[in-house]
């Protein structure tokens, strides 16, 4: 007797496992052809692995189906070569228009002129059937229509629902999900099929909740199985995944799902809209927050009909509805507004639009908003949430509040900044009408989700708790999330603080350290950035971002030892992983060693040969070497990954420049504004390309511009001060160089201009002060050692200015200038022999040029060695022979011997180069002299 209630494990032919299923769901999956009798079975949980075939319980089922004649030779769907890359093209307001680009896969979705015609649209009032391992009962005996070229795709189908039911850890962690990846060498899928599967994919997703978000993944990732070439499903998945981020754990394992889609979209899509689509969401979780706006910014111009798009702008110029106390309405506001005229059926921009019209005292407006919201889906929390909150707090109208608010105050499907204001709320009211039990218990649950909460923490001490004594949600999705929106913000202290929450929770979550690090490392705290990766990397020490990012981070400040050891470390686990072959590759370009960072990129890119930062440092390592031509077609490859990135265009532009002249450059710039003028970055490429071509002039008005649009873009007041300065209105220059370092105190970069500043308009005194707040910020700072010991010794502070040098000597061993300025120190206190021993230091370097010689020559004929002065004076003519100072110092060193001919002669030579030079007069002497 067969016994219904036993369960099963399934295993098909490639090895993927499902279950456990009932013995009836079993049989059903045989009635529906779904299972063809060539699959194991095993009894849950220790049965041994037989053929189905040879299961009692399955064989009498097998042998009625099979002999019933469920023959597919005659049809005609099966007949002809099943499609290995299905594609389709079909307009959607949402994520991309095919006007954009006549390649580009589009998404399907609903149609703005007839909607109801649109099989891709979901009717207001309809649900659709979404498969469910529940729904899967006992049927008729009636054939079922299914092709067998279509069982592996439904037995994918049901291993993605079955995951759905194993994503939510059971206990009190329920509501942390993990994000599904979509597994490769999965069996191929027609065209038919996937455009039917996106129908409920669509629906679900525009219903804007979490469960629905999670149904549209656990369908939508079996049909990326099948379609792995198709950009448009990947788009569309990487899009889901942002939704459903809040709700994960949020570590390293959901992270690299993330990527690996978006890695995967830009292989098959590059520098197109789902390509870009998916840059774009793994920047927002990566907390890459300036080259996110960059890019969307790009994106907008050339997908101007994306929904998705102004969606997103609007989060990352107003903040995120879900977190509405961190809103600027007045930023965001218009672009939500755009996302929702554009794609209506979207729920998303609508609740946005209610939140933001609520923070600008539209209050009306947001209610009605959200009526319509809850008119269309009535189960979006987080419109009731806010319906209930705008109601009590804006309204006074208590009971209509909690009638919105009660069914959802245990939601865990709220984010938790809503949800701990909805239950804020619910206690002020219960406080309210003198209900203390009440008012305690919500109040408690408040302070639970955002224990930083003051008006939680000041209702449960009215009523004689103590907030200390209750434990705070473990829930590091709240920390993590929380800290998202104040790093979006650019509140990087809030931000850190709820990483390190997170962190304090649980130890093994190394992604909570790294976020705090980087808020440590935009705080300018470069030793508590460095201890916070490595409490990272001790969490989890397959983070290969931890190390990447440490290693980045000595880069950025010049210690190459540091990030040469970290880099090291990393590989000993990760031989070949691309970001860690990047990151040497990055680190050799900084240390201007060229060829060995163009050796590294070209290993990164074996691996990941569509990395965009890799092809960016090979593009400037080949221009390093002069490979003008190799630089050229790197550039371009640079453009076709991704032409809406503002560092791929400044790399191009840099290539152009050197191919083919500044003028080309300077026109290509002035196009790319003229097609993207809101992004501000294509106008800095263009400034810096005046500057440095020394059309300041030009240059002062193009960062003049930029500093009006953007007055908090501290590169742009740089410019603008380096420009004026150029100039010789050294005053002038001053203003733009301060605002940049009040903008940011900890950026030497400021500081060090400020300081060539004033050298140069001879304020020595001030001029010192910026070099030693160099040091002190970073004491291996380029040349900051070397300047200061320059301005001390023109105070003729000799002790001050040798120590630096001799620092300088440490921190750029490879540089002659460090020894130079020893040597130039020591002359003027008439050191002779030292000043000749610096001189040989720098000569070992083989890095020296003429004046190396002449200083030398100097020494020695000071020292009263005329001799070695000439030989070295013959070596630096060699080397330099149109050099004025050659003749200069040959002069002297023949005059010192007594040859006052041939030291007439070289003096002569001196006027012929240099007739207008500072020692003129003082040549012309020494001749009038001789010649006596």
């Amino acid at each position: 007797m067969s016994d219904n209630n036993a369960r099963w494990m399934v295993k098909d032919k490639t090895g993927r496992i499902v279950g456990p299923l009932t013995t009836v769901q079993v049989l059903d999956l045989i009635s529906q052809l779904i299972l063809s009798g060539e699959e194991m079975v095993a009894r849950h949980p220790n049965g041994e692995w037989i053929s189905i075939s040879k299961e009692a319980e399955f064989y009498d089922r097998l042998l009625e189906v099979l002999s019933s004649g469920a023959s597919t030779d005659d049809d005609p769907d099966t007949k002809g070569p099943n499609p290995v890359e299905p594609q389709f093209e079909l307009d959607h307001p949402g994520f991309a228009v095919t006007e954009a680009a006549p390649t580009e896969k589009i998404i399907s979705g609903p149609s703005e002129k007839n909607p109801e015609s649109d099989p891709t649209v979901l009717q207001t009032r309809t649900r659709p059937k979404v498969i469910d391992l529940k729904e899967l009962k006992p049927k008729s005996k009636k054939r079922s229509k299914a092709r067998r070229s279509k069982l592996p795709f439904f037995l994918a189908l049901i291993l993605g629902l079955v995951g759905a039911l194993l994503i939510f850890p059971s206990g009190k962690s329920e509501n942390k999900m993990r994000l599904i990846a979509p597994r490769k060498g999965q069996p191929a899928l027609k065209q038919a099929e996937i455009e039917k599967m996106f129908k409920p994919v669509i629906a679900e997703f525009q219903k804007d909740n979490f469960d629905s978000y999670r149904k549209a993944m656990n369908i939508l990732v079996p049909v990326a199985e099948g379609a792995p070439r198709n950009a448009s499903v990947h788009q569309l998945l990487c899009l889901i995944y942002r939704e459903l981020w809040p709700f994960t754990n949020q570590d390293q394992k959901d992270e690299s799902v993330v990527l690996a889609v978006s890695k995967m979209t830009e292989e098959m899509d590059p520098g197109g809209v789902a390509s870009a689509t998916c840059r774009l969401v793994s920047m927002m979780i990566k907390g890459r927050v300036p080259d996110a706006k960059n890019l969307v910014d790009s994106s907008i111009e050339s997908y101007p009909t994306a929904a998705v798009f102004y969606e997103i702008k609007g989060e990352l110029t107003g903040g995120q509805a879900t977190s509405f106390m961190f809103l600027d309405s007045r930023a965001g506001a218009s672009y939500m507004e755009k996302a929702e005229q554009l794609w209506p059926q979207w729920l998303k921009p609508k609740v946005a639009t209610a939140v933001f019209a609520e923070k600008s005292g539209n209050v009306s407006l947001a209610l009605q908003k959200l009526r319509e919201t809850l008119q269309v889906n009535s189960q979006h929390d987080v419109a009731r949430a806010f319906y209930g909150i705008f109601t009590y707090r804006r309204l006074g109208k208590s009971e209509a509040a909690v009638e919105q608010l009660l069914p959802i105050a245990g939601s865990r499907q709220l984010h938790q900044p809503i949800a701990a204001e909805a239950n804020l709320v619910l206690a002020q009211i219960y406080d309210k009408f003198g209900d203390k039990s009440n008012a305690l218990k919500y109040a408690q649950k408040s302070y639970q989700l955002n224990p930083g909460g003051r008006a939680a923490q000041n209702l449960i001490r009215r009523y004689g708790g103590d907030p200390s004594a209750i434990k705070v949600s473990e829930d590091l999705v709240g920390a993590l999330y929380i800290g998202d929106q104040f790093y979006l913000k650019g509140d990087f202290f809030a931000a850190m603080a709820e990483y390190k929450a997170a962190f304090e929770v649980n130890k093994k979550n190394g992604l909570a350290a790294l976020k705090a690090a980087k808020c440590y490392w935009k705080l300018n705290q470069f030793k508590e950035a460095l201890v916070w990766l490595d409490k990272a990397i001790g969490a989890d020490s397959k983070l290969i971002e931890a190390y990447v990012t440490k290693a980045e981070y000595y880069t950025e400040r010049y210690d190459f030892y540091g990030a040469d050891l970290t880099l090291r470390k990393a590989q000993s686990a990760n031989k070949n992983n691309y970001e860690i072959l990047r990151g040497y590759a990055l680190l050799e370009l900084k240390r201007n060693n060229f060829q060995l960072s163009e050796a590294y990129a070209l290993k990164s890119l074996k691996v990941h040969d569509t990395d965009l930062q890799t092809h960016i440092i090979l593009a400037k390592a080949q221009l390093g070497m002069a490979k003008f031509q190799e630089a050229f077609v790197t550039a371009a490859k640079v453009l076709e990954l991704d032409v809406n990135s503002t560092e791929a265009q400044d790399t191009y532009v840099k290539v152009l420049a050197a191919v083919q002249g500044v003028d080309a450059a300077v026109y290509y710039t002035k196009g790319v504004i003229e097609n993207y003028p809101r992004t501000l970055g294509y106008r800095v490429i263009l400034a810096d390309l005046l500057y440095q071509d020394e059309r300041y002039t030009d240059a002062e008005m193009m960062y003049r511009q930029i500093t009006q649009i953007d007055p908090t873009k501290k590169e742009a007041f740089w410019g603008l001060g380096r420009s004026i300065q150029a100039q010789g209105k050294y005053q002038n220059a001053i203003d733009p160089l301060l605002k940049a370092a009040t903008l940011d105190p900890g950026d030497a970069n400021s500081s060090f201009y400020l300081g060539q500043l004033y050298m140069a308009a001879g304020q020595n005194e001030k001029a010192l002060k910026n070099f030693e707040r160099v040091v002190g910020i970073n004491s291996v700072f380029p040349r900051a050692h070397l300047f200061l010991g320059k301005v001390a010794l023109a105070l003729n502070n000799f002790e001050l200015a040798l120590k630096e040098a001799e620092q300088e000597q440490v921190v750029s061993p490879n540089s002659a200038e460090g020894f130079l300025l020893a040597a130039e120190i020591y002359t003027q206190q008439k050191r002779y022999s030292n000043c000749t021993q610096e001189l040989q230091k720098a000569l070992k370097l083989n890095v020296a040029g003429a004046m190396t010689y002449v200083n030398m020559a100097k020494c020695y004929r000071l020292s009263g060695s005329p001799d070695a002065a000439i030989s070295m004076i013959n070596i630096a003519q060699e080397r330099e022979s149109g050099l004025p100072e050659v003749y200069l110092e040959l002069g002297q060193g023949y005059e010192m011997k007594g040859d006052n001919i041939a030291a007439i002669e070289a003096y002569n030579q001196y006027l012929v180069l240099s007739p207008n030079g500072k020692d003129g007069a003082f040549v012309r002497q020494r001749i009038q002299s001789l010649g006596k």
